[in-house]
């Protein structure tokens, strides 16, 4: 299976020369957060329709600058991962819309509580899922390559990384740091941060017999 990342797009539909072939040849897009740039329901429809001009299987999550109506359109398009398990090429894939709290306030904003409690209630556990899973959110991990600022701090969910650390999925794909592109690993799991769409970053992620994804970072 043929994965394209996005994250932190902020209502950008345009990428790399090359970026046409790989979404042609995609199985599936993922969109992790920050959609829009502060946008309406039907900016965001817009977008997606842009990105997904192939027609390719797409799931997404929303990220802390996405309103309200994203939540609600993602979800009327039937491709959000928030509080669903969709299964795609027998992989199962869920999600967190979101992030913490950003030094200047921003609409989609959840504390550590209320993570644990999405994480909590999920409609299935994770031994509910197929063999293999992967784990979608706009927030990142804390203590990894793709949590990290310029000055070295790291910034990401305590309680995703322990999520993370007790149930292993295969990926964890994230975002919401620009600062932060990269590939570490928790556990068995990948942790992978595209880097802003907006500045022209992606993912290419190859799924195959192999248990550890081949990640390829465009930026």
């Amino acid at each position: 299976m043929n994965l394209i990342v996005l994250t932190d797009l902020h209502g950008r539909t345009t990428g790399p020369e090359h970026l046409d072939a790989d979404l042609k040849d995609a199985d599936l897009i993922i969109l992790c957060g920050d959609i829009t740039h502060f946008g309406s329901g039907v900016e965001a429809e817009r977008i997606i329709g842009l990105i997904n001009r192939y027609r390719n299987q797409i799931l997404a999550v929303s990220g802390n600058c996405d309103l309200s109506e994203v939540n609600n359109k993602l979800r009327a398009l039937e491709i959000d991962l928030e509080g669903s398990i969709r299964s795609v090429g027998g992989i199962s894939f869920t999600g967190l819309n979101g992030s913490l709290p950003c030094p200047v306030r921003t609409p989609n904003e959840r504390t550590e509580i209320e993570f644990q409690l999405l994480l909590d209630n999920l409609n299935n556990p994770p031994y509910n899922y197929s063999s293999e899973w992967i784990f979608v959110t706009h927030q990142p991990p804390y203590g990894t390559i793709c949590d990290r600022l310029p000055d070295g701090r790291h910034v990401g969910s305590r309680v995703i990384r322990k999520y993370l650390e007790q149930t292993q999925p295969l990926i964890c794909f994230t975002g919401h740091i620009h600062e932060g592109v990269g590939v570490d690993r928790i556990g068995r799991t990948t942790v992978v941060n595209p880097g802003p769409f907006r500045g022209g970053n992606y993912a290419r992620v190859k799924l195959g017999f192999s248990s550890t994804p081949e990640v390829e970072l465009i930026t």
